[in-house]
């Protein structure tokens, strides 16, 4: 899974850039996270993205990896055969 824009705030150790009204939900995100990379799903993050919203790349949960650019990270899953979908 690829995370781009403002979305990769979910993503950090502190959760840092997201409102007050929405740690609750981050926690449950990265709950899941967790979860879900425990049976081997893999999650990136959008240096662009990261960058826009002043998020160093080792203030991500360890279960995310950093990519340069989401969009070209998707391009490339996708001339692997996975599909593009949204949540």
């Amino acid at each position: 899974m690829v995370f781009v824009g403002p979305d990769v705030a979910f993503l950090t150790r502190n959760l840092r850039g997201i409102p007050y009204t929405d740690e609750r939900a981050g926690a449950n995100i990265q709950q899941e996270i967790v979860k879900l990379s425990g049976k081997g799903m893999q999650f990136q993050a959008c240096g662009v993205a990261l960058h826009g919203m002043d998020v160093q790349p080792a203030n991500l949960i360890p279960q995310v990896t950093p990519v340069g650019n989401g969009f070209i990270s998707v391009i490339a899953y996708q001339e692997n055969g996975y599909a593009l979908g949204s949540l």
